[in-house]
């Protein structure tokens, strides 16, 4: 009875573990432009955690990245600029939307885009969005500009 009930808390608490509350993002602060620089990091690590899975799963955790994301872009040093890609692969997609601003994001970050140039962010979002859809365990059903950009690739 002991190992049953031991084994039962310890399988709750490694699925606890496992799955991730983002419900916490809305209580950080982001007024002053360091405000913006201090939470980089974190701002990669949800951007992906979006770019990691599918967008149907876990979707309250889902909100609060997004809800974080696009405050934290609002007030960011980086330039981020929407072009005929956004809409042509999103085409009224809210969860691609939320993808596609993500690589931005990612896109940014990771080329410490101080430097960079909005069209290299965005060349490179393209890019992760690209592989992002193009991945079958995202389940994404790609628009015809989706599986153009795809197959553009090779």
């Amino acid at each position: 009875m002991k190992t049953t009930l031991l084994t039962f808390v310890l399988l709750i608490f490694s699925v606890n573990s496992i799955s991730q509350d983002y419900s916490g993002l809305d209580k950080i602060k982001l007024k002053k432009a360091e405000d913006f620089k201090n939470y980089e990091e974190k701002v990669l690590a949800v951007a992906e955690y979006l770019l990691s899975g599918p967008t149907d799963e876990n979707a309250d955790n889902k909100i609060y990245c997004n809800r974080f994301l696009f405050r934290w872009m609002v007030g960011a040093e980086y330039s981020f600029e929407i072009g005929d890609d956004y809409s042509n692969f999103t085409k009224k997609r809210d969860e691609l939307g939320s993808i596609y601003f993500a690589a931005m994001i990612k896109a940014a970050i990771t080329n410490d885009a101080e430097k960079v140039e909005a069209d290299d962010i965005v060349k490179d979002a393209k890019e992760i969005f690209i592989d992002y859809c193009a991945n079958p365990s995202n389940n994404v059903k790609p628009n015809k500009a989706i599986k153009v950009a795809i197959e553009e690739r090779g």
